[in-house]
């Protein structure tokens, strides 16, 4: 039969596995969304940098308002 200090070490084991486990986990998460969102960040990014370069600047939205 198992004695408190076998139970205690089983525990120690478990733990140890169990937070490997969770560690090799969220590595993998790290990598799935710097793979999937980096390249969509990007690309939002740049279709942001493209509708401000094609907006008019605030004054000459304003002689536009004037001349209406």
């Amino acid at each position: 039969m198992l004695d408190e200090k076998d139970l205690q070490s089983i525990s120690n084991i478990v733990k140890d596995q169990v937070i490997e486990a969770r560690d090799d986990i969220m590595r993998g998460v790290d990598v799935l969304m710097e793979a999937i969102f980096d390249p969509q960040f990007k690309l939002l990014a740049e279709g942001q940098q493209l509708i401000r370069e094609q907006m008019r600047p605030q004054e000459d939205q304003e002689v536009m308002d004037i001349r209406i």
